[in-house]
């Protein structure tokens, strides 16, 4: 994924299947957590400090089998510790991830499925 700022909603998700509160605006560096439940809780799948343009992975292959997270929640918060943006989508089957969809601040340029088939922009 990529860090863009701001609060796009411009996805292949059905209406209803992404959730964006808050917009960090374009704010650099921010930390951004990614996590199996709100606000950080349950498995972490990413955690650090990035500023505009950089790319982070979220990696969900330290979840045990059967590996399928439903639902991904983002968080980004400013250097002061103020939550900036709160975002969830669906990382499951049941919703597609298309290349260059962007869910709040961040873009999707690659992903790797279970399978070992994966796809870059």
């Amino acid at each position: 994924m990529r860090y863009l700022g701001g609060a796009v909603d411009s996805n292949s998700q059905a209406p209803g299947s992404v959730v964006i509160t808050g917009d960090p605006a374009g704010t650099t560096p921010v930390r951004l957590i990614a996590s199996e439940e709100p606000g950080g809780n349950g498995e972490v799948f990413f955690d650090g400090t990035v500023n505009l343009g950089d790319l982070f992975v979220v990696d969900h292959a330290a979840m045990p089998p059967p590996n399928a997270i439903p639902v991904t929640h983002l968080t980004v918060i400013s250097p002061g510790g103020v939550v900036l943006q709160y975002v969830e989508f669906h990382t499951s089957c049941s919703q597609p991830l298309i290349l260059g969809d962007r869910y709040g601040s961040v873009e999707l340029v690659g992903f790797t499925n279970y399978a070992g088939e994966g796809s870059a922009g």
